[in-house]
């Protein structure tokens, strides 16, 4: 059986390219394409697709509050965010609001299938660049604790 996928995108270059893709792999189906967080709220609910594809900037709304939004009502559903910029914060407020994966729109027709039935296996996707970060992130030197002033004579006593 085909894992159902939804878009969320409001590229009509990108979204027949991903249309495509979809179509072309006996193992995804297309249930849904949605360009905006509107529609994507209104419809997706009751179609319950397996995977979500997200863009983060849609016309009437940011895809990070939409993935946070829809996580709530599909709490079963993954969705990989799929978008240009590599910023870390995006990246982060994304993993946050519920995101599963994490996509620059540069990746291959085979990365982008791959990503689809890694998450859907319970995996978490991400371009090398992204999961670079996301490493980086958490190989921060840590602190340095404020070092504690000493007690004066008065306080010793």
């Amino acid at each position: 059986m085909p894992t159902k996928v939804a878009l969320v995108e409001d590229n009509d270059g990108i979204c027949e390219a991903l249309e495509r893709i979809l179509a072309e792999d006996p193992g995804c189906q297309c249930v849904c394409v949605c360009r905006n967080v509107q529609t994507a709220l209104r419809k997706l609910p009751s179609l319950a697709p397996e995977v979500i594809i997200m863009d983060i900037q849609l016309p009437d709304g940011s895809g990070i509050d939409c993935t946070a939004r829809l996580k709530r009502l599909l709490p079963r559903t993954q969705i990989v965010i799929f978008t240009i910029g590599a910023d870390s914060e995006q990246i982060f407020r994304a993993l946050e609001a519920g995101a599963s994966g994490y996509l620059l729109k540069r990746s291959t027709p085979a990365e982008i299938i791959r990503a689809i039935r890694e998450v859907k296996h319970g995996g978490a996707p991400m371009t090398g660049e992204i999961a670079h970060k996301v490493i980086q992130f958490f190989r921060k030197e840590p602190a340095k604790e404020k070092a504690i002033d000493p007690l004066t004579p008065q306080e010793s006593e």
